[in-house]
């Protein structure tokens, strides 16, 4: 039963680890627990069985915190995602006059930005969420001129994880890179001989200026600006069948 326990424990961290090992794996709770789950296997195999059983269970301590903090940035990040489309959206519309055009559905999204400003100060993130989709919502009526967004950026300089969060799954889906934290590895491939380690796609430093390739043959240049409003990236192309 106790090797069992250790086992389960074991399984636990590395089904955790393999599904968040982008970004948010490697985080201080985690950590403790990988060395409190090797400290319990070594004790085990000592026949200490007793510490074995000890640090198995601050394993799981450290592992269930570790899932905690992971739930709790996965939420955080789909806010403030959310939040900075309403944001763009609701500075474009403002740019195009909708203050005086479309009064009514400019004061609705004022107020929904503001409760969801308020909401994510207060790490109240599902509502955060839904005050953001009540912004897009309101101004959908809203027409004007396209061309006032500036063109894709073609370069990235990394700022800190502790303020910005900026990884390369972060960084990949703004709306202004790729707007897919999937595509990270589009953005590891053509910079990683800038990283510290260059096999570590985690290991990113603030500074570091990101090349960012086009993937659907976009136009990009200049700097990325997290004031800027940027155009729409192209849709992808259809595959003929």
């Amino acid at each position: 039963m106790k090797k069992t326990a250790i086992l389960c424990i074991a399984f636990f961290l590395m089904g955790t680890a393999a599904l968040f090992a982008v970004s948010y794996d490697n985080n201080e709770f985690q950590r403790k627990s990988r060395a409190y789950s090797s400290l319990a296997t070594r004790a085990y195999d000592e026949g200490d069985y007793d510490a074995s059983i000890e640090y198995s269970r601050l394993a799981e301590e450290y592992a269930q915190k570790s899932a905690d903090y992971i739930q709790y940035m996965l939420a955080r990040i789909e806010a403030e995602q959310a939040m900075n489309k309403a944001r763009t959206r609701y500075k474009w519309a403002k740019k195009n006059k909708a203050e005086t055009k479309y009064p009514d559905a400019f004061k609705s999204a004022t107020e929904a930005l503001q409760a969801g400003n308020t909401a994510f100060e207060n790490e109240d993130f599902d509502v955060a969420v839904v005050c953001a989709k009540k912004v897009l919502d309101a101004l959908t009526e809203v027409t004007g001129d396209e061309s006032s967004f500036a063109t894709l950026p073609a370069q990235y300089r990394i700022r800190t994880w502790r303020g910005e969060r900026d990884c390369l799954w972060n960084i990949a889906k703004d709306r202004a890179i790729y707007d897919d934290p999937y595509q990270w590895r589009k953005l590891y491939e053509a910079n990683k001989h800038k990283f510290p380690d260059p096999n570590n796609p985690d290991w990113v430093e603030p500074d570091i200026i990101l090349t960012i390739p086009s993937i659907r043959g976009e136009k990009r240049s200049g700097m990325y600006d997290p004031g800027e409003i940027y155009e729409k990236l192209p849709p992808a192309k259809k595959t003929k069948r």
